[in-house]
C-alpha cells in the first residue's frame, strides 16, 4: 500500500528500478538519544573517529591518504577505526606504507552499545563512503554532539548541514584533507549541545516512529 525510504536519494534509486512504485514515502531512521553521550568541548580537532564495515566502498583507503596530505601542511590527527571486515589487511598495509601506522588504530568490531559509549570520547566522526543510501553512523555521532565529515553519496546529503559537519566528493583525498583542513579552521564554531538538538529535531525516535505510526493508520484504517 505504500512504499517507504530512508532517504531521498535512496527514493531516487529505487524511482529508477522497473516495477517499483514512484510515490514513496521519505522516513529518515531515528535515533534514541537517552541511550547518546554528549562529548565536552574541546580547543582543537584532533581525535577522529570512523565506524563502520572495511570494504572498499566505504572509502577509508582515501581518508588514510588525506591525513599524510593534512600532515604534510602541519595537520596532525590520530584515528580509531571501529569495525571488521574483508578489507583490514589492505587497510593496515596502506597504513604502513603511508608511515602514519602509529597514528591508526583498528579497534575491531564493537557492539551497539560499545559504540554509544565511545563515540563521545572523539572530536569527530568520518564517513568517507562512496556510496550510502543513509548512514546511521552519522546521526549517531550527531547526537552525540560529534560534527561529521563525510561525502556526497547519497544518504549522507539528507543528514549533514554546514551547522553540523561538511559534505566533500567521494573517492577523493584531497578532498577530505580540504574538508579536515576546512573543520579544523571552523573548529571553535561547533557546538555539541547545538549539533545534539539538531539531531533531536530531525531524527529523533520520538518523532520518526510517530511518521511511521501515521502512515500504518492510514494503510489499515486503525486508528487506535
Amino acid at each position: 500500500s505504500v512504499l517507504i525510504s530512508v532517504s531521498a536519494s535512496l527514493k531516487q534509486t529505487m524511482e529508477k528500478t522497473p516495477g517499483i512504485r514512484k510515490d514513496a514515502l521519505v522516513i529518515p531512521n531515528g535515533i534514541d538519544l537517552k541511550q547518546m553521550q554528549l562529548r565536552d568541548k574541546r580547543p582543537i580537532l584532533s581525535k577522529l573517529v570512523y565506524v563502520g564495515y572495511l570494504i572498499q566502498p566505504k572509502g577509508i583507503q582515501f581518508l588514510l591518504q588525506a591525513m599524510v596530505l593534512c600532515s604534510d601542511n602541519g595537520l596532525d590527527f590520530s584515528l580509531d577505526i571501529i569495525g571488521s571486515g574483508d578489507y583490514l589487511p589492505v587497510l593496515q598495509s596502506l597504513a604502513s606504507e603511508l608511515g602514519i601506522q602509529d597514528r591508526i588504530r583498528f579497534l575491531g568490531l564493537y557492539t551497539a552499545d560499545q559504540v554509544r559509549s565511545s563515540l563521545s570520547n572523539y572530536d569527530l566522526l568520518v564517513l568517507p563512503s562512496l556510496l550510502e543510501s543513509f548512514g546511521l553512523v552519522l546521526i549517531e555521532a550527531m547526537a552525540s554532539g560529534l560534527p561529521v565529515l563525510s561525502t556526497f553519496s547519497g544518504g549522507p546529503e539528507s543528514i549533514v548541514t554546514e551547522t553540523t559537519g561538511l559534505l566533500v566528493e567521494p573517492g577523493s583525498a584531497p578532498a577530505l584533507a580540504q574538508g579536515l583542513t576546512e573543520l579544523s579552521q571552523r573548529w571553535m564554531s561547533f557546538e555539541p549541545a547545538a549539533i545534539r538538538e539538531e539531531c533531536r529535531e530531525r531524527f529523533a525516535i520520538e518523532k520518526t516512529c510517530s511518521s511511521l505510526v501515521e502512515v500504518f493508520k492510514s494503510v489499515t484504517g486503525n486508528h487506535e
